[in-house]
């Protein structure tokens, strides 16, 4: 006890020192840190709002306001006598109030009460964050007195009433007004008044939508408050206090595109803080197509559903669309349910399989080491300690074309293995992928393994290449960003690069139009012509199909977020990624927003590969062997058809005892890093980094 009343009256002196400084101490601090407003003026925050580039509102950030240049007399009472009695006496801080506040924490031994005034609150609100501590509220403390010296005491309460937070998103009484009652705030009845000024101390727990019995204690304080200070009647209290009031529901405001959203969101944090999203009533304009973006998640939804019904153990799903050229994101789908898993997976690297493939060939043709006719060793043997595998039934030799199109493991890896990982690695650099690691020197990049992977994104990216003649663009968003005065803050330049010659995509264009007219990628055959590749992962972990048009390079990934092997009926990209794209694309065409441009699907001058016609039925594509190492027991499908392969004059020198490329010396072209183990494939980063060797479809 004793204790207790020593702390009590130091504390008592204290504050009469602090009483006695009076309205110097917050004027001695303004002018020891010279804070002026002279160049700030008030105006009331507007919400951030994102529109598609068809001119859509995507969504709007911030607190949702009514400015009100005037409050009913009733209500501006209310505020003073309850918050801040001696408002219109005190400076910008009130030492009696600070001290009774104190003595009443003191006394309950726990924070009941709050010594700030409404002006320092104000200069909370516009200037600071919560977090409490002493470098805030001096700075709550300088701010409220730069506040006083530069505007009356009614616009301070003016500015405070279209600030205070009101619980629901929504900022100040006349938004308050109508977000509660459906009423404009000058129609608010005494009762409704009472209501919302007992909210104000705190929103979130003196809420309907919390605790209404709480609250309505909290109305009867304020209402016993203004009838003992003389301003309403005892009766008319006790009227107010019984008052049925209309609350209206609450309707919690959901994303339209809640991946695609989130993500600009957290950009736009990123870039320019919370206080500029929430307050700072930004213009974003992004890339993306509201109907493109529509009828990615109505077929990604269709096909999540039906994949659950057939017994597909794959939660999760993302798509992305890209414009060739210029890199615009046009649609992103970055989950399967928002609500169940927020993880974006169409910025989630993840391992690409066999649709690493054709970025690697194309690396290697850009070189002058292979042409489509070239003709390749696919026969099963060791690379200085990586042995990769066919399904039985694969052919020894095959064309670059016949290899490509039928996704042959041996052949893909011997074509790295002439490249060399130094120059692959170069390659995938200009093709967009930023998530190389010094652990994915190996041959078994060839077949898509890697200790990160390659995320959605960037795979539809490098993609793209190929549509755009060999130019790559990085891929973007937010084309523009204003501020609330039309600024221009942001306006993106468009970053592209040469990866390989024109002729080279060409000819690549060329090939995986084969991939989706002959090979694994049948089951992705539109109403528009396109080329693209399949991707399957060991355990099937990871299942991809990545195909273009000149228009429009999109990528579907099909897996779970939390690694877990995706589990029934024919799991490869071919049979479940590629219906997507497939479905995604006709949606696009049905709705005109796909006009295939046939003049620029050039086929090359020579073709060195005379096709087959497609005999067999259109089943889902050809399904891709889960391909391990050093293992050849697995059986191809039986409806696979190999792309013929006529003799090329323009074979690379065989090494002795082989025919094909000629691989290079022992210690070349494998990198520092440890060589995989043979039969390594696992589609978790392992200690050795070799990743998922993938399924070689």
């Amino acid at each position: 006890m004793n204790r207790l009343l020593r702390t009590v009256f130091a504390v008592l002196i204290i504050f009469s020192i602090f009483f006695a400084l009076g309205a110097a101490l917050p004027l001695a601090l303004a002018q020891l840190y010279d804070v002026s407003l002279e160049d700030w003026s008030y105006r009331a925050p507007a919400q951030t709002t994102i529109y598609t580039t068809d001119g859509q509102v995507l969504a709007q950030f911030g607190y949702k306001r009514i400015y009100k240049d005037d409050f009913p007399r009733l209500l501006k009472q209310a505020v003073v006598e309850v918050e801040d009695r001696r408002f219109y006496e005190h400076g910008s801080i009130d030492p009696r109030g600070m001290l009774r506040a104190l003595w009443v924490d003191l006394r309950l031994g726990e924070k009941a009460q709050g010594g700030s005034t409404i002006t320092q609150q104000l200069a909370r609100t516009l200037f600071l964050t919560n977090k409490k501590s002493i470098m805030r509220k001096s700075q709550e403390i300088i701010i409220a007195t730069a506040l006083e010296r530069k505007y009356s005491k009614d616009a301070i309460l003016n500015m405070y009433l279209n600030e205070i937070y009101m619980g629901r998103g929504v900022c100040g009484m006349g938004a308050a007004a109508q977000e509660y009652f459906g009423k404009d705030v000058s129609d608010l009845s005494l009762a409704e008044i009472s209501y919302l000024v007992a909210m104000i101390s705190a929103p979130e727990y003196y809420s309907p939508d919390h605790d209404a019995r709480a609250l309505k204690i909290r109305q009867a304080t304020v209402l016993n408050v203004l009838s003992e200070r003389g301003i309403i009647t005892t009766g008319d209290a006790e009227k107010a206090l019984s008052e049925e009031l209309d609350i209206r529901p609450y309707k919690k405001r959901e994303l339209v595109h809640p991946y695609f959203t989130v993500y600009i969101l957290n950009r736009l944090k990123q870039e320019y803080g919370e206080d500029a999203v929430y307050r700072g009533g930004l213009k974003v304009y992004t890339t993306v197509d509201s109907q493109m973006q529509e009828r990615a998640e109505q077929t990604v939804a269709y096909h999540m559903k039906k994949l659950e019904a057939e017994g597909i153990t794959a939660r999760d799903v993302a798509l992305v669309s890209i414009e060739p050229g210029n890199g615009a994101v046009k649609a992103m789908v970055g989950g399967a349910d928002f609500s169940r898993n927020q993880i974006n997976m169409a910025v989630v690297a993840r391992q690409p399989g066999s649709a690493i493939k054709p970025l690697i060939y194309a690396a290697a043709m850009d070189s002058g080491l292979i042409k489509s006719n070239t003709v390749l060793n696919n026969r099963p043997r060791d690379f200085n300690g990586y042995r990769p595998s066919n399904s039985t039934g694969n052919p020894d030799k095959a064309s670059v074309r016949q290899a490509l199109v039928n996704s042959y493991n041996v052949a893909s890896v011997e074509v790295l293995n002439t490249l060399g990982l130094e120059k692959a690695f170069k390659y995938l650099e200009r093709f967009g992928i930023s998530t190389l690691t010094p652990g994915d020197r190996h041959l078994a990049l060839a077949l898509g393994g890697m200790e990160k992977g390659i995320s959605p994104m960037e795979m539809a990216a490098a993609y793209a290449v190929f549509a755009a003649n060999g130019q790559w663009a990085e891929p973007y968003t937010i084309e523009r960003i204003e501020d609330a005065n039309g600024n221009i803050l942001y306006d993106h330049p468009i970053k592209t690069r040469t990866v390989v010659k024109e002729s080279v995509a060409r000819e690549m264009t060329s090939i995986l139009r084969d991939v989706v007219n002959y090979g694994t990628g049948k089951s992705a055959r539109a109403r528009v012509q396109a080329a693209g590749k399949t991707g399957t992962t060991s355990q099937s972990r990871d299942l991809w199909f990545v195909g273009y048009t000149p228009e429009l390079s999109t990528a579907v990934w099909l897996g779970n977020s939390n690694n877990d092997a995706i589990k029934g009926a024919a799991t490869y990209g071919g049979t479940r990624c590629g219906p997507i794209w497939r479905d995604y694309m006709n949606a696009l065409v049905d709705a005109g927003l796909l006009a295939h441009r046939s003049a620029e699907w050039v086929e090359p001058e020579a073709s060195p590969v005379e096709q087959a016609p497609d005999t067999t039925p259109n089943n889902g594509g050809n399904p891709e062997p889960q391909a391990t190492p050093n293992d050849t027991s697995q059986e191809t499908n039986p409806q696979e058809q190999p792309v013929p392969v006529e003799p090329a004059p323009e074979q690379l020198a065989p090494p002795p005892g082989e025919n094909g490329l000629t691989p290079p010396a022992a210690g070349q072209g494998t990198g520092s890093a440890q060589v995989p183990s043979a039969g390594s494939t696992s589609s978790e980063p392992s200690a050795t980094g070799t990743g998922d060797t993938g399924s070689g479809r």
